[in-house]
């Protein structure tokens, strides 16, 4: 708080700073000062933070179905049967090009 916030209500009393906010960010936060409550003798101590909504997310990416049972599971064995294998995986080459 920057302002005082309690009224005296006794002669020979000051204003003084008796309420506190602790904030690591005070910028973030608006304080509001107003009169007391019935009898009070604090200032009423209004403090807001404006707080804006989470933005929406990217719709959700198009999933992939795999429909196993209606496979065509003999093409898939011959493109494996078929599959150039050695070109890609079993192939020996020598160290120094390691």
């Amino acid at each position: 708080m920057q302002h005082p916030t309690r009224i005296p209500d006794r002669l020979g009393d000051t204003l003084s700073i008796l309420d506190l906010f602790l904030t690591s960010n005070p910028s973030a936060y608006a304080v509001t000062l107003s009169s007391p409550l019935g009898s009070s003798d604090h200032n009423l101590i209004s403090v807001s933070c404006p707080i804006s909504l989470i933005p929406p997310q990217d719709p959700p990416k198009q999933r992939c179905l795999w429909h196993l049972a209606s496979a065509s599971w003999g093409n898939l064995r011959r493109y494996y049967a078929d599959f150039p294998w050695n070109d890609y995986w079993f192939h020996v080459r020598p160290i120094s090009l390691c």
